[in-house]
């Protein structure tokens, strides 16, 4: 990583942390916008349009492996992202909450590993009639 990229991320950091984010939280929100920002294919953080962030959305529900709670992480991420920049009139455009709003979608149809079914029935009939 360069140091205007360093430099870059850092001041991420402190935008984050300035938005109560912090801990593992914050590792994984920096982990989320520098994937999105490094997986542009040359297109500059600046021109970025609805489209193209409807169509990186699109794509990362799609992932076998995301869970709903991330998959609004992610959004959350991003979206600061373009905050912090504050150059982007997508920030305005885009429509978050129904991004993340997505996502409940996502957790009704995410895959399920092998036995998590048999595991959860099992946890279920230990617990019945456990107030939690």
């Amino acid at each position: 990583m360069s140091e205007l990229e360093r430099a870059f991320w850092d001041k991420y950091a402190g935008f984050i942390l300035s938005k109560n984010v912090s801990g593992r939280a914050a590792e994984a929100t920096i982990r989320h916008a520098q994937q999105f920002a490094y997986n542009l294919g040359g297109i500059k953080l600046r021109d970025v349009d609805k489209t193209f962030l409807t169509g990186y959305f699109d794509e990362l529900g799609r992932c076998n492996n995301i869970v709903a709670w991330r998959f609004r992480q992610a959004v959350s991420a991003i979206e600061m992202l373009f905050e912090m920049l504050a150059v982007n009139p997508v920030i305005r455009e885009f429509n978050w909450e129904e991004c993340r709003e997505a996502a409940r979608e996502l957790g009704r149809s995410i895959r399920r590993w092998p036995g998590q079914f048999l595991r959860q029935k099992r946890w279920n009939d230990d617990h019945k009639g456990m107030v939690l």
